[in-house]
């Protein structure tokens, strides 16, 4: 049986200004506002139960490393802070993964998007708009037992986004899956059930054919990338979704070969032999068996390299949610280089 987590809850408002094409923000990530200055904008719920108390873990809090010097300048950085200057934190939504709406590689020059990136985005907008006009009160959670399990290592707030429609409590992060506007995405950071509750959504989904799960739209053929699905601006109108759409964690790594070929980088003629490369660290376990791991009866799984997850004709050979990737870990420091670890 997997140990029990503590609850750690952001308490804020959401600003549906914020999502493409009124503004950047796709159906990933959202800058969640969070009164700071209040006692109960987070509070942490111990396993064992009991009240939820306030923490100022996070006050003034950056990402180790965010503060380096700069090479090229010699100059220090400006650290990361997890809470911005505007009290806003960056939330990725747990558990699933959006078809691209503006992803570069390191070594890219243009923003590419996927189909579905745009409608995915404006389907979750839209959603929110029939609850009010916003910013709209919202619940951040997070199923944890230390601050530093909190953020990833972009910074970034790993949780479910919880709104109310009436009486009723909507888990954004189900809302996209359950809807067919997002895959699931597994770490291995996630407790059991989370795990077991998307997977059940995006059966519903994909039985249904809804939108990514639609027969002209989910596919296992990696193709070969379009350039000219070029990130469009804000304000611009939305494309119709005209072709397929793949698992965005390989259609992200497809792209990064793609211009690491361009530029000299990468002999690999396929995706599959850039992930199979020795100095590729791209790795995953199958979610049947970290979760047979997680019921303590079976040893936690070998990782796998990403490329083993493609066949020799350019097929992805597993589901969107048979794959669990190991969450990177990240530290949290204080002034004077202090580490966070305590609520």
């Amino acid at each position: 049986m997997q140990k029990p987590k503590g609850l750690l809850t952001a308490n804020g408002t959401i600003d549906i200004g914020q999502f493409w094409p009124d503004g950047v923000s796709d159906a990933d990530t959202a800058k969640i506002l969070v009164t700071v200055a209040g006692a109960s904008a987070f509070t942490f719920q111990l396993a064992t139960g009991g009240p939820a108390k306030p923490t100022n873990a996070f006050v003034g809090a950056f990402m180790k490393g965010s503060d380096s010097i700069d090479p090229k300048t010699g100059k220090p950085r400006h650290p990361k802070f997890v809470i911005n200057t505007k009290s806003q934190i960056t939330v990725r939504f747990q558990g699933i993964d959006a078809p691209e709406l503006h992803f570069k590689p390191p070594h890219g020059h243009v923003d590419l998007r996927q189909h579905f990136g745009e409608s995915s985005t404006i389907a979750l907008s839209a959603f929110l708009k029939t609850i009010g006009p916003g910013p709209l009160p919202c619940r951040v959670i997070t199923r944890v037992n230390k601050p530093n399990d909190v953020f990833d290592i972009y910074g970034r707030f790993i949780g479910d986004v919880l709104v109310k429609q009436g009486t009723k409590e909507i888990n954004i992060n189900h809302w996209l899956v359950q809807h067919g506007w997002a895959f699931p995405s597994f770490y291995d950071s996630m407790m059991e059930q989370e795990i077991r509750d998307l997977i059940a959504l995006a059966d519903e989904a994909r039985k249904k054919g809804l939108n990514i799960w639609a027969k002209t739209a989910y596919t296992t053929n990696l193709g070969q990338i379009d350039r000219t699905l070029a990130t469009r601006p804000v304000h611009s109108a939305p494309a119709p979704d005209k072709g397929h759409v793949i698992i965005p964690k390989f259609y992200r790594r497809q792209y990064t070969w793609a211009v690491d070929v361009d530029r000299g980088a990468s002999t690999a003629k396929n995706l599959k032999q850039f992930l199979l490369v020795p100095s590729n660290k791209d790795k995953f376990m199958m979610t049947d068996a970290f979760l047979k791991s997680l019921g303590g009866t079976s040893p936690k799984p070998p990782m796998i390299k990403l490329g083993a997850a493609i066949d020799d004709a350019n097929h992805i050979i597993h589901a969107p949610g048979d794959f669990v990737i190991r969450e990177a870990g990240s530290t949290l420091l204080h002034d004077n280089d202090i580490p966070v670890t305590a609520w």
